[in-house]
């Protein structure tokens, strides 16, 4: 029997993104019959010879020209493959794999890895009405697609609240840690707090910051690795001239992208991660990946407002602070706490997600009816 061929799809996370391939393609390359293709941003290409490359995608995210064009040149790849399945990690390439399915009868699944409507919309950088329209532009293409898509992937359970065109054909599979093999455990440098992730306003690297200064203030060994992309330019010039002027600030990456099994290592070493975001629409009711990462390697969590302090709870994971209070309380608050009473299980583990991404990879190319665990489906 042949290969299926399956493409996994983007168009601005590198073809090593950890979703794409550490989760996605490295579980689905351990199922005999599948042959593995990740089309995506330009990017340091994994040592795997069992999964194909290619990086299509190189330029600014600003570059309107190079990104409308995006759609076509991956039209003229899934040609030149000819997937049996494609799995799309972006609104941007639904309309092409459509065009595809219509006419070789691919399937065609939809990983929605964020609320893009939603994104747009509490995007305070732009003008309001081009918000709205960008937004209501992005809805539009997803519902016209919805027809010619097998099944749905949502990586936030509050999606299946805010997405209800995916209603009966969805499946979360959240952004949990794949443990790295052979780990062992670092000895941590109590007095050195991370941000990773997004390094955005509305990710809360400023209050990470100030939260860094606070510290170092009470003890001067306190310093703040920021490990992490910022898309903004702006952003990114105030944090260089923050990291000149506070020596105890460290940025890694920036304005390019942090290999994840730096973060990982990071994440090992460090004695506190730093954990804020903005009260906006669209971050309400997610679980950030990198809590997920923290939990699963047992890193204390500084929470800077309570969204996720009933999420941690069971573990003792997290200490929920406000910058508003004295250094005092706040050092004799995160050093006092006995965090981790409760070691978190395969809960917050992608292995436990793995089956699932099988089973409707397969279920869609053998068009079986797919029944996910109970909780996980929208019911009409």
């Amino acid at each position: 029997m042949s290969e299926k061929k399956i493409v996994i799809a983007t168009v601005l996370k590198p073809v090593n993104d950890t979703r794409m391939y550490e989760k996605f393609a490295l579980t689905l390359c351990k199922v005999k019959g599948f042959s593995i293709n990740i089309v995506g941003f330009n990017g340091k290409i994994p040592q795997n010879g069992k999964i194909n490359y290619f990086p299509l995608f190189g330029f600014q995210r600003t570059n309107l020209l190079k990104r409308s064009l995006a759609p076509l040149k991956f039209l003229l790849s899934l040609i030149k493959i000819r997937p049996d399945v494609i799995i799309v990690c972006t609104w941007e390439l639904l309309i092409s794999s459509a065009l595809y399915k219509i006419f070789t009868g691919a399937r065609l699944i939809y990983d929605i890895q964020e609320n893009y409507y939603l994104n747009i919309v509490c995007a305070t950088s732009y003008p309001k009405l081009l918000r709205t329209m960008g937004g209501l532009f992005i809805r539009t293409v997803e519902r016209l697609s919805g027809p010619l898509i097998s099944h749905y992937i949502l990586a936030e359970r509050i999606y299946t609240q805010q997405i209800r065109f995916t209603s009966g054909k969805c499946t979360v599979l959240e952004n949990k840690l794949k443990r790295p093999s052979g780990r062992t455990l670092k000895q941590r440098d109590e007095k050195m707090l991370l941000f990773t992730g997004t390094i955005a306003r509305e990710t809360g690297v400023f209050e990470a910051i100030a939260l860094a200064r606070i510290l170092h203030g009470t003890n001067s060994a306190f310093h703040l690795v920021i490990a992490g992309f910022c898309a903004r330019k702006k952003d990114f010039q105030q944090l260089l001239k923050i990291a000149q002027e506070d020596d105890f600030v460290r940025i890694i990456g920036g304005n390019q992208l942090v290999p994840h099994e730096e973060i990982i290592e990071l994440i090992q070493k460090a004695g506190y991660g730093v954990v804020h975001y903005a009260q906006q629409d669209n971050f309400k009711g997610k679980v950030p990946t990198k809590l997920f990462e923290y939990t699963g390697l047992e890193l204390p969590v500084l929470l800077l407002d309570n969204q996720w302090a009933e999420w941690c709870a069971p573990y003792d994971a997290a200490c929920v602070l406000s910058l508003d209070e004295t250094p005092v309380e706040i050092l004799e608050k995160i050093t006092s706490m006995k965090y981790y009473t409760k070691v978190p299980g395969d809960e917050v583990l992608w292995k436990q997600e793995e089956g699932k991404l099988v089973e409707i990879t397969a279920g869609c190319l053998n068009k079986i009816p797919l029944n996910p665990p109970a909780g996980l489906r929208v019911k009409k």
